[in-house]
């Protein structure tokens, strides 16, 4: 059994996220990084658990504003802590987690770093495919994956997709055995 605890019990870190996300809604990007930045403050003062989900919130919407200013080196750094603090925080695969990888996927790509591209796109991938068995996301993760071995290795990039078509021939060949 999963026991899910809520936010933390602060509430002024908990109002201050509530209102960073809905600032970032409605695209005042200054205003939500000023305040998911004060929620960290906050939430280091010892009155936040340190696998709080909050926290992975603030990180996750701090990568958001990031990439959308282009540093892509700060907003790998808020996704991977981010995603850190998830999974202390959930002991079984989520779709929170498989976004993560994907952004830092995208993120690593936008860095030059093609191989770690690939790893947390191939990641997201296989994610993707136990969360949702079936769900287009699911091959377009799979190519995305495929797209960012390409860009580090063709010859390995083929390789990659040969296993990949084998995988879901397979699984189309148990699906009409059921």
């Amino acid at each position: 059994p999963v026991v899910k605890f809520p936010f933390s019990r602060n509430p002024q870190f908990q109002s201050q996220i509530e209102l960073a996300v809905t600032m970032f809604n409605n695209n005042e990007y200054e205003s939500a990084f000023q305040l998911f930045n004060l929620s960290l403050q906050t939430s280091s003062e010892n009155s936040v658990q340190p696998f709080d989900e909050g926290i992975s919130m603030c990180y996750f919407y701090l990568s958001l504003i990031f990439e959308r200013k282009g540093d892509f080196k700060s907003a790998f750094a808020s996704c991977l802590k981010s995603l850190i603090v998830q999974e202390n925080v959930n002991d079984q695969p989520c779709p929170d987690i498989a976004i993560k990888y994907y952004l830092l996927g995208r993120y690593a790509q936008q860095l030059g770093s093609l191989t770690l591209s690939f790893a947390f796109a191939d990641r997201a991938a296989n994610l993707a495919s136990v969360i949702f068995p079936g769900h287009p996301w699911v091959n377009a993760q799979f190519l995305n994956a495929a797209i960012f071995a390409f860009n580090a290795s063709p010859s390995f990039a083929i390789k990659y997709c040969q296993s990949k078509l084998s995988f879901c021939n397979t699984e189309t060949e148990e699906g009409k055995k059921q």
